[in-house]
């Protein structure tokens, strides 16, 4: 069982910055929060020129992005946001309870911000992911894609490709334990997934 508050002391420094709006706003898990605040902001407006509030935090689970949703995301009033979990929710949920949870952000989005674009990064293969996670995942991927499908507002973006060499052995941009991005990656991918953002909005 989840400790709902668990990253309440991130949070609470994510406050500690200025609020500002009209902004894409990055929200998700660790592959956001390792990315930095200053950092995102600084290489997707170099890579794209996106103006981003990068609010990822932790481990985090959609229901913890729920939960956080009216502190670190209604105040923002975004003009479009993109989304990343999954990750950690495997080891957590099922697949069909995975997309409930993510429904329902989307719905809360959309109900604040009519017209919003949703952006939803699909969780990737990773070096360390179980087999069983990676089966939850890719599921999950199938159905968020569905989602999508019937919805004009909410687009899916699959990185996969980024990470493998062309012998299909995973590329040298993760950390040792196979699943963050070192420094380099995250200037790679800010020159790979901005402009990617960039074309959808």
């Amino acid at each position: 069982m989840i400790q709902i508050d668990r990253f309440e002391d991130q949070i609470r420094a994510l406050e500690q910055h200025p609020v500002e709006t009209g902004k894409v706003l990055l929200y998700g898990s660790s592959f956001f929060a390792h990315w930095g605040v200053e950092r995102a902001k600084k290489q997707w407006k170099e890579a794209a020129g996106l103006e981003v509030v990068n609010h990822g935090f932790g481990g985090a689970v959609v229901s913890e992005l729920l939960y956080y949703y009216h502190r670190l995301v209604r105040p923002y009033q975004p003009s479009a946001m993109v989304f990343r979990t999954g990750h950690n929710d495997a080891w957590e949920y099922g697949p069909e309870e995975m997309l409930s949870h993510t429904k329902l952000l989307f719905d809360w989005v959309k109900s604040d911000f009519p017209g919003i674009r949703l952006i939803a990064i699909k969780p990737f293969d990773t070096p360390s992911a179980l087999d069983e996670n990676l089966q939850r995942i890719h599921r999950y991927n199938a159905l968020l894609d569905g989602l999508s499908k019937d919805d004009p507002l909410l687009e899916t973006v699959d990185i996969n490709e980024f990470f493998q060499s062309a012998d299909g052995s995973y590329r040298d941009v993760f950390l040792e334990d196979g699943l963050h991005l070192t420094d380099s990656g995250y200037e790679e991918m800010a020159r790979y997934l901005a402009p990617k953002i960039k074309a959808l909005l």
